[in-house]
């Protein structure tokens, strides 16, 4: 099993579309150039991770998790769920949305485990300000 994760778009929400697009909405950026600013950093916050990239066979396992990056503690995670690739050609597009309370201004990751193993790992900042 093969699967490389190349991207991480940062939005509030991912829409399926006719014809296998995608409707990106509330666009915050793509890891690592991706800054959350929260009026508040104790209230918890939906956001979606799209991930996008190829896989060359099926998985049995896919997870995404959000972490704080200073001591690797786990904020959220999806736990483990099945995906289907997209086409034949082995695309794969996943956007699970995630409640997140970070409780702290800093550097975050976003991992995507396959089958146990790290597929991807991308960064993005949260801080407090913005409006109230």
């Amino acid at each position: 099993m093969s699967i490389l994760i190349q991207s991480c778009i940062v939005c509030d929400m991912v829409r399926p579309e006719l014809n296998g697009k995608l409707i990106v909405l509330g666009f915050l950026g793509v890891c690592p150039f991706v800054d959350i600013r929260l009026p508040r950093l104790d209230r918890p916050t939906p956001l979606t991770f799209l991930l996008s990239g190829h896989v060359d066979q099926s998985i049995e396992q896919l997870s995404v998790e959000v972490l704080f990056a200073k001591d690797n503690s786990v904020i959220a995670s999806t736990g483990e769920g099945h995906f289907a690739i997209a086409e034949a050609s082995g695309t794969i597009n996943i956007a699970p949305t995630l409640l997140l309370t970070f409780g702290r201004s800093g550097q975050f990751l976003v991992r995507c485990l396959a089958d146990g193993t790290e597929c991807y790992t991308g960064a993005f900042t949260v801080t407090q300000g913005g409006v109230v």
